[in-house]
C-alpha cells in the first residue's frame, strides 16, 4: 500500500511539474490531513526530498478560542476532536522536527475562519514563535446547480454552498486590505 501511495504522490507531483514548468511547487499537502499519518508523512517527507520541494504542511496550531461562547457551538467542539486527533498524528509522524516544517492555522475555526478567529489564532501563533505559518481558509463557493454532478455527498453539498464560504471569502479580502 505505501509504494502504491508513492507511486501516485510521485506521479501527481510529476504530472504538474510537466504541466506547469514555470510553477515551483512550494509545499506538498493532502486532502483532509492524511499525510501527517505517520507513513504517510515519510512518503512526503521522501517525496519533497526527491523532488526539491520546500515545505510540507503540518497542521499544528495551538488550542485558543476567539470567544469563550465557542465551547458550546457543535462546529467547534468537532473541530477541536479533529485538532486533537491532528495533534497526535504530527507528533506520532515526527512531523514537527523535520526542517521541511510548515505550520498551518485553520482546525479549530474550519469553516469559520472569520476576522475575530484569524486574528486570535495569529495571535496565538506568534506567542510560540513560528517562522512561517500558513493560514487557510475554504473559500471555494459553488451553486447547487455546479455540484449537482460532481457530488454525492448531502454533507459536502451543504458546505460548499454553505453562506460562511462567501463570508470566508470576504474575511480573506478584508485582512488582505488591512494589511
Amino acid at each position: 500500500f505505501i509504494h502504491e501511495v508513492y507511486k501516485e504522490w510521485d506521479a501527481q507531483i510529476e504530472l504538474i511539474r510537466t504541466s506547469f514548468p514555470m510553477l515551483e511547487i512550494q509545499a506538498l499537502d493532502s486532502h483532509n490531513h492524511i499525510h501527517l499519518i505517520p507513513s504517510l508523512f515519510k512518503v512526503a517527507n521522501n517525496l519533497a526530498y526527491k523532488h526539491q520541494i520546500k515545505n510540507i504542511r503540518v497542521t499544528d496550531e495551538s488550542f485558543y478560542l476567539a470567544h469563550i461562547s465557542d465551547l458550546w457551538k457543535t462546529t467547534y467542539l468537532v473541530n477541536v476532536v479533529k485538532w486533537v486527533l491532528l495533534r497526535i498524528l504530527v507528533s506520532f509522524s515526527k512531523a514537527k522536527g523535520t526542517e521541511k516544517y510548515q505550520a498551518a492555522l485553520g482546525v479549530l475555526y474550519s469553516g469559520q475562519m472569520f476576522s475575530k478567529s484569524v486574528k486570535a489564532g495569529i495571535r496565538s501563533a506568534s506567542k510560540i514563535n513560528n517562522t512561517k505559518l500558513e493560514v487557510f481558509f475554504h473559500v471555494g463557493r459553488c451553486s447547487n446547480d455546479e455540484l449537482a454532478d460532481i457530488v454525492r455527498s448531502e454533507s459536502a453539498v451543504r458546505f460548499f454552498t454553505h453562506t460562511n464560504r462567501d463570508l470566508e471569502f470576504n474575511t480573506v479580502e478584508n485582512l488582505r486590505n488591512e494589511k
